[in-house]
């Protein structure tokens, strides 16, 4: 029966910072047209010391 165990935070490769937020990028607003085929979609990131907020427009189907 294999054992299940848990890596102490310390250990592991990937840690959760402050900067960590900062490059992550928030996906907005999402809307589809009418026909279904198109969204369109804010993308906020951090640019400085503010947001950026950017539309961006992609097939859908």
């Amino acid at each position: 029966m294999p054992s299940d165990t848990v890596t102490p935070s310390h250990e592991l490769k990937l840690r959760f910072e402050p900067r960590t937020v900062l490059a992550q990028a928030q996906i907005q607003d999402l809307a589809l047209s009418p026909d279904g085929c198109t969204i369109v979609y804010s993308r906020r990131v951090v640019c400085g010391n503010r947001y950026c907020t950017h539309l961006w427009l992609t097939d859908w189907a």
